[in-house]
């Protein structure tokens, strides 16, 4: 945790050495990518695995607000999940149901991964009740603008995390992060956020630490910090520079 805030690390290459690698570094958690990824859920158990043997959160980006994804990868033991493209109440109501048992939500009884095969499924039952599976939804379309507040106040959402590039390419000011109109909506989303005091992430593109020094400057509190396929990207690059 640097000042307060949860620094995680996208996941993407279906490789459980990388996952190693980067569950070793002292981030607070991984965020398994199965939206933008060839990783299975297979491979997603894995690294769940052994990004917690290494005392680190595996949190699990689905690839969509889809009742079975879900379950499957909580079912494998994920620590929560990262939901895609949520822009209204009744999308954030979905999430809930899908991750909650009755009689708050929907999601079937499996006995796997996450339920230890069966001998932990009360205390499993029990860390789902509390709460203790966390909730992220991903504000990526300015439409979610009108709804930020009643999202928020769900007390089963932990938080959110800003998507800035589906965000721009919305607002038709593709990768143009800097632009005052967006910058202007997640002013209105980070306001609003002041009464509910939930999570405040956002998807850090590049590894750039002055870019990470200026969220903490707005009060950010949870960034996933670029993508394992970025990091190599850039550190190859450097030899030829």
């Amino acid at each position: 945790m640097i000042n307060k805030c949860q620094v995680g690390c996208f996941i993407t290459i279906p490789n459980e050495i990388v996952a190693e690698i980067f569950s070793v570094m002292p981030y607070d958690f991984v965020v398994i990518d199965l939206e933008h990824s060839v990783i299975s859920i297979e491979n997603a158990q894995n690294i769940i695995r052994i990004a917690q043997s290494h005392h680190k959160e595996a949190l699990v980006r689905v690839s969509s607000n889809d009742e079975v994804e879900i379950k499957k990868v909580l079912d494998a033991g994920a620590d929560g999940v990262i939901v895609p493209m949520v822009n209204s109440a009744e999308d954030a109501k979905k999430v809930i149901k899908n991750v909650y048992y009755p009689p708050i939500g929907n999601r079937g009884v499996g006995l796997a991964r996450g339920q230890m095969y069966g001998e932990e499924f009360s205390s499993y039952l029990k860390r789902v009740k509390n709460k203790k599976i966390r909730i992220i939804v991903q504000f990526e379309h300015i439409d979610v603008v009108d709804s930020v507040d009643d999202i928020l106040s769900m007390s089963e959402i932990d938080g959110f995390m800003i998507g800035p590039y589906d965000f721009t390419s919305s607002m038709n000011i593709h990768g143009e992060f800097t632009n005052k109109a967006f910058k202007d909506q997640l002013k209105k989303i980070n306001n609003a956020n002041k009464k509910h005091k939930k999570i405040q992430g956002f998807h850090l593109i590049d590894p750039d630490p002055k870019a990470f020094k200026k969220l903490l400057k707005e009060k950010y509190n949870f960034v996933v910090y670029s993508i394992d396929t970025r990091h190599l990207t850039l550190s190859a690059r450097e030899i030829f520079e």
